[in-house]
């Protein structure tokens, strides 16, 4: 996904490459149907991507949607480390990743389900279900997918393919929104982070000076002497 964190944590956009190797696969084998699945990033999500590529002339381009369900963990999630909860909520709500699907996401321990249900043995009207479930069995996320949705209806031969490229389902963010959102996200983290280290000033303050007026209490002619020296 493209995102202001998108050269600093590992994505797809540090590996351009690779993902344009992928899409070519899609495309050349005339793959129908195509969904991915991934994980191990602790939490959760449901994405799409407007993806095209270009051939030789009009009628070898082809247009198709391609759908990310992501689950994990079954045992470890970042929603079960409070401060971190907190740093990815507000992030996600500052900077929601622009392929999320109505920015589902889900930060808590999960597992995945995919579900098939076929028609009257018609592909076309069939559907694929996903849902989302926590560590006890509810379910947080969920989303269908009809298979002629994702079914490409022109199909390039290998040689007539050109370059390809996915973009957000609901299309790109402008650079100026993109450090606009980091900017004020960054000015919130910093200005929560004084707070806190004020809050803890002041506690330890007050911690300290408690021991200190007990001595004043206890001792408090060697205090007097001590300021008339």
């Amino acid at each position: 996904p493209d995102h202001p964190l998108r050269n600093k944590i590992e994505t797809w956009n540090r590996f351009p490459l690779a993902r344009e190797k992928l899409l070519n696969t899609i495309l050349t084998t005339s793959a129908q149907g195509v969904l991915l699945i991934s994980g191990d990033v602790h939490f959760a999500e449901i994405m799409m991507a407007n993806c095209s590529c270009m051939g030789s002339d009009v009628d070898s381009s082809i247009e198709f949607k391609l759908p990310e369900f992501t689950a994990s963990g079954m045992t470890h999630s970042w929603g079960s480390i409070k401060i971190v909860y907190a740093f990815l909520k507000l992030f996600f709500s500052i900077n929601p990743l622009q392929y999320r699907i109505d920015n589902k996401y889900f930060l808590g321990k999960n597992f995945g389900e995919l579900e098939l249900e076929i028609v009257d043995d018609d592909l076309d009207s069939s559907t694929i279900n996903y849902r989302l479930f926590d560590q006890y069995g509810q379910i947080h996320l969920s989303h269908s997918w009809r298979l002629s949705d994702l079914k490409n209806e022109k199909h390039a031969a290998p040689n007539n393919i050109g370059s390809c490229k996915c973009i957000p389902n609901k299309g790109m963010l402008s650079d100026f929104e993109i450090n606009s959102r980091s900017a004020l996200f960054v000015f919130i983290l910093v200005v929560t982070i004084i707070f806190i280290i004020r809050l803890f000033v002041v506690s330890l303050w007050k911690l300290l000076r408690f021991p200190y007026a007990m001595v004043l209490l206890l001792f408090p002619a060697s205090h007097t002497k001590q300021k008339v020296n």
